[in-house]
C-alpha cells in the first residue's frame, strides 16, 4: 500500500478501538456524582488534575527532542499505559481510585499526541494531512453517535454494570497501541538529537526551549494565546456543567445523547467544513471562528426559556466547535513548525493546556459555589 494510505488505515483503527472507552469516559463526572455521590470538591479536583497533568505529558513529549529514535516507543507505550487502572474498575470501590485511574488516562492520553503528530507529519503531505486527520476525527466521531447511546441503554437497564463496561473499553482502547505499532516511521527524516545532562537541566530545559519557540515563532505564539484565553474560558465553566445538568433531571440516556449523538453530529456535519475553511484562510482566521462557536453553548444553556431542546442544541453547536477546535489545536504544530519536529510545537500545546489548568479550574469550582452554575457558565 502507498504511505498515505496505510498510514490513514493505520490511524482509523487506532480511533475505532479507542472510541468505545471515550465515549463512556466523557460521562465519568456524572457516574461519580450519581453512583459515590461524589461532591463538588471531588469533581473540582478531577477537573484540575485533568489538565494539569498536561505538564507531565509535556515532559514526555519533550523527550523526543533528544531522543527522536524513541519515536515508536513514545507512541505505542503512552497509548498502552492509558487505560492500564481501568481494567481493574470492576473490583474498585473508592471514588479516589477513579480519581487516580481518569489521572493516569489523561497524562498518557496527552503524552502520545506529540510522536502521533510528528508520525503523521513525516508520512502525510500538506493538505492530504488535513484531510485524512478530519476524516479520522469523523469516524471515530460517527461511531461515538452509535456506542453512546447504546451504553446508555445498557445503564438505564442495568446502572450497577457501568465498572464493567470500563474496563471493557480500557481493553480495547489498550488493543489501538496494538495497531500504531504498524505505523510507518522514516528514520532518516528524524530530527537531530539534542544532548542534555543532570536532573536540573532535564526540568529546565523543555521550558526554555519553549519559550525560546515561542518568541522565534510569532505566527504560533499568536496562536497560542488566543487559545489560551479560549480555552480558559471553557475550563471556567466546566466545573458546573454537571451540576447543571443534574439539575435538570436528564436520564443517562439524554445525557448520553448529549455527549455522543448531538455533540458527534455537530462535529461530523461540520468537519469537512473545518479541514477546508483551514486550506482556505489558514489557522488564525480558523481558529477565530471556532471560537465564536464555542460561544454559542452558554448562551443557549442560559436562555430564558432553557428546555431539553435548547440543551441539546447547544451541544450540537459545541460539537461543531471541537470539531474544528481539534482539527486546528492538533495541526497547529504541523502547519506551523517549518522544517522544525512538530513534536516540540504539539508539546508547547499541552504545556499551555497544564498552565491555565493550575488555576482556572479551581477559580471556576469557586465561583460556582458563590454563586451558582448558571452565573459560572455565563461568566
Amino acid at each position: 500500500l502507498p504511505l498515505a494510505q496505510k498510514t490513514k488505515r493505520v490511524l482509523f483503527l487506532s480511533n475505532l478501538l479507542q472510541e468505545p472507552f471515550v465515549a463512556l469516559n466523557l460521562m465519568l463526572d456524572v457516574m461519580l456524582s450519581a453512583h459515590f455521590g461524589a461532591s463538588a470538591l471531588q469533581i473540582s479536583i478531577l477537573t484540575t488534575l485533568r489538565p494539569l497533568l498536561a505538564v507531565c505529558a509535556f515532559y514526555w513529549g519533550s523527550l523526543l527532542l533528544y531522543r527522536p529514535e524513541l519515536l515508536r516507543f513514545s507512541l505505542i507505550a503512552a497509548t498502552a499505559l492509558a487505560t492500564v487502572f481501568f481494567l481493574f474498575a470492576p473490583w474498585a470501590d473508592s471514588i479516589w481510585y477513579f480519581i487516580m485511574a481518569e489521572s493516569c488516562f489523561v497524562l498518557f492520553w496527552r503524552a502520545a499526541n506529540p510522536a502521533q503528530m510528528e508520525v503523521l507529519k513525516l508520512n502525510l503531505d500538506k493538505g492530504v494531512r488535513e484531510k485524512v486527520f478530519s476524516q479520522a476525527l469523523s469516524v471515530s466521531h460517527a461511531s461515538g453517535m452509535i456506542i453512546g447511546p447504546l451504553l446508555g441503554i445498557f445503564l438505564k437497564i442495568n446502572p450497577g454494570i457501568w465498572k464493567e463496561l470500563f474496563c471493557l473499553g480500557a481493553l480495547f482502547y489498550g488493543a489501538s497501541a496494538w495497531s500504531k505499532s504498524y505505523f510507518y516511521i522514516p528514520k532518516t527524516t528524524l530530527p537531530p538529537t539534542r544532548t542534555i545532562s543532570g536532573f536540573k537541566d532535564a526540568l529546565l530545559t523543555p521550558w526554555r526551549d519553549s519559550w525560546k519557540l515561542l518568541k522565534g515563532n510569532r505566527l504560533f505564539a499568536q496562536f497560542q494565546l488566543g487559545f489560551f484565553i479560549a480555552g480558559s474560558g471553557l475550563m471556567f465553566a466546566k466545573p458546573s456543567i454537571p451540576g447543571f445538568l443534574t439539575s435538570m433531571n436528564l436520564s443517562f440516556l439524554e445525557i448520553f445523547s448529549l455527549f455522543t449523538l448531538l455533540e458527534g453530529l455537530g462535529f461530523i456535519l461540520t468537519a469537512s467544513f473545518w479541514a477546508k475553511y483551514l486550506q482556505k484562510v489558514g489557522i488564525h482566521k480558523t481558529a477565530c471562528l471556532i471560537v465564536t462557536c464555542f460561544s454559542l453553548q452558554p448562551l443557549l444553556l442560559l436562555t430564558p426559556a432553557s428546555t431539553v431542546a435548547c440543551v441539546f442544541l447547544a451541544y450540537f453547536f459545541y460539537g461543531a466547535a471541537q470539531s474544528g477546535s481539534r482539527l486546528v489545536w492538533h495541526l497547529s504544530g504541523p502547519l506551523l513548525c517549518g522544517n522544525e519536529s512538530s513534536s516540540q510545537y504539539t508539546s508547547v500545546n499541552i504545556l499551555a493546556i497544564g498552565v491555565r489548568g493550575c488555576f482556572v479550574p479551581l477559580l471556576g469550582a469557586a465561583f460556582a459555589q458563590g454563586f451558582g452554575p448558571e452565573a459560572c457558565i455565563a461568566v
